[in-house]
């Protein structure tokens, strides 16, 4: 939702609406403007404090479209950033508005210049890494978290949950027993939370002593 009480959401039609927050019926169309793109759409779209729209499809290109402005009917694309394979989690933004991150179903997390469309630099999740019974099912289904510092880290099919440095180099990761389906958050004493389909909830920190992450508990 947009600070202007538009809202934004992707379809399996293959567009991205822009509703009215308050009616949602200002056209007979019932949306305010949509955009297409070459397959559906599952992702959530990101607002950046421009107000671009940054929204990934299943075609694999993640799109920068700006809204109309005053007297225009329809949207402008700003970019486009091909990542070869379909989108399925949102993109995320670090704190300072200038990188997007995100993943896609081939096991790549890419950060991308928001300002051009560039790619800064892309992660491949290690093939030694997968599971054992889901050899080369590596997908990245959800957002990433990006902390202060740049760092990112995001859950993978594998069952894995990655840490990477500000650069995209790996850091770490830490096992859990079955895939990784959703996005990690972090608490305000840097300890991450997430959920596996193994059906436990995890915690875990970064012990800088050890140099990795250590696992503090999960529940079932």
């Amino acid at each position: 939702i947009a600070s202007d009480g538009t809202v934004y959401i992707g379809c399996w039609d293959n567009y991205l609406y822009a509703l009215d927050g308050d009616s949602f019926k200002t056209s007979p169309d019932h949306y305010l403007w949509r955009f297409p793109t070459d397959s559906i759409i599952t992702a959530t779209p990101t607002i950046g404090p421009d107000g671009t729209i940054y929204i990934g499809s299943h075609d694999g290109i993640l799109y920068a479209i700006s809204p109309p402005g005053f007297n225009e009917a329809e949207p402008t694309e700003k970019w486009r950033y091909d990542s070869t394979s379909p989108i399925e989690g949102g993109t995320v933004l670090n704190d300072a508005g200038n990188t997007l991150y995100f993943g896609n179903e081939d096991g790549q997390l890419h950060a991308v210049d928001t300002a051009t469309g560039n790619k800064v630099w892309s992660f491949q999740v290690p093939a030694f890494h997968d599971l054992l019974d889901k050899p080369y099912q590596r997908a990245i289904y959800s957002a990433p978290l990006i902390d202060s510092t740049d760092q990112v880290y995001f859950g993978c099919e594998n069952g894995r949950l990655y840490e990477l440095s500000s650069t995209g180099t790996l850091s770490d990761s830490f096992p859990a027993e079955d895939s990784i389906l959703c996005s990690p958050i972090m608490d305000a004493l840097g300890r991450l939370f997430f959920a596996s389909q193994d059906g436990y909830l995890y915690a875990v920190a970064s012990d800088g002593d050890l140099g990795g992450m250590i696992q503090l508990w999960e529940v079932f």
